[in-house]
C-alpha cells in the first residue's frame, strides 16, 4: 500500500492535543517478520515543520514494533502541550540532528530507544529502557559551558551548591567549547525521582543527581 502527499491530523482527546502531519509519503509492504513501513512526512510545529523520515517494522511473532526516526533541526520547543512543563527553555529551544531507534509494544507504549542527537550546544547518544515504574538511562556526550549555567539558571533551585562552586572555580579549565558528559541512572515514572551519577568535565570529575525531574540537585564532592 503506497499513501503520498497526505495530511494527517492525530489527535489525543484525554490530554487535549493533536499533531498536525503533511506531506506525507507512506509505503506499507509485506516482509518476512511482519509488515514493513516507511515513512517520509513533515511534523508541524509552532515554530516550523519537522521533517522526519523513519522506517519501521511489525513483527507478526511477538507483536512488537521497530521503529527508527531520522530528522534534521527538530526543536522541541514547537511541540508545546505534548511535553513536560518541567524540560528547561535552554533544551526547548536547541535545534537537534540525530536518529532515535524505538522498541514499542503494539499499543506504541516505547518500552527501549537508542538515541543519537547532535545540535550547536548538545550532543547526546545513548539509550533508555521504560519499566511499568522506572525508566533508566545511559547517556554520553558533550555540553557547553553556557549550556550548563543556563541549565541552572533555569531550574528554581539550580543544581546544587557544591556544582555551582565547581563550575564557577574550574570551568577556566575545562574545554573552552564542550564539557564530555557520562551519567547513568534512572527516573520513577510516577513521582518524578532521580538517582543518577557520572563524570563531568575533561578531567572526569565525578557528580551525582538527585531530587525530582522539576527540581534536580547536581552534587559534586566538595574535596573536588
Amino acid at each position: 500500500m503506497r499513501i503520498v502527499d497526505a495530511d494527517i491530523l492525530v489527535g489525543n482527546e484525554l490530554a487535549n492535543t493533536e499533531m498536525h502531519i503533511s506531506d506525507a509519503d507512506i509505503l506499507i509492504a509485506p516482509h518476512a517478520d511482519g509488515v514493513r513501513s516507511i515513512f517520509d512526512l513533515a511534523v508541524e510545529t509552532a515554530a516550523a515543520p519537522v521533517n522526519i523520515s523513519a522506517v519501521g517494522l511489525y513483527r507478526t511473532e511477538d507483536q512488537q514494533i521497530e521503529l527508527e526516526l531520522n530528522f534534521d533541526d527538530l526543536t522541541l520547543d514547537g511541540f508545546g502541550a505534548l511535553l513536560p512543563d518541567t524540560i528547561p527553555d535552554i533544551l526547548l529551544r536547541e535545534s537537534l540532528s540525530g536518529t532515535v531507534e524505538l522498541d514499542m509494544d503494539k499499543f506504541f507504549s516505547i518500552k527501549a530507544a537508542v538515541f543519537d542527537l547532535s545540535g550547536e550546544d548538545l550532543d547526546l547518544s545513548g539509550e533508555a529502557h521504560m519499566g511499568a515504574r522506572v525508566v533508566s538511562m545511559k547517556i554520553e556526550g558533550s555540553l557547553s559551558e553556557d549550556s550548563l549555567v543556563a541549565l541552572s539558571n533555569a531550574w528554581p533551585s539550580g543544581l546544587g551548591g557544591t556544582f555551582d562552586s565547581w563550575l564557577s572555580k574550574d570551568a577556566a579549565t575545562q574545554d573552552p567549547v564542550a564539557l564530555a558528559l557520562a551519567l547513568e541512572g534512572s527516573v520513577h515514572r510516577f513521582d518524578q525521582t532521580l538517582v543518577f551519577s557520572g563524570t563531568i568535565g575533561s578531567s572526569a570529575t565525578p557528580f551525582s543527581v538527585s531530587g525530582i525531574s522539576g527540581n534536580p540537585v547536581i552534587d559534586i564532592p566538595a574535596a573536588l
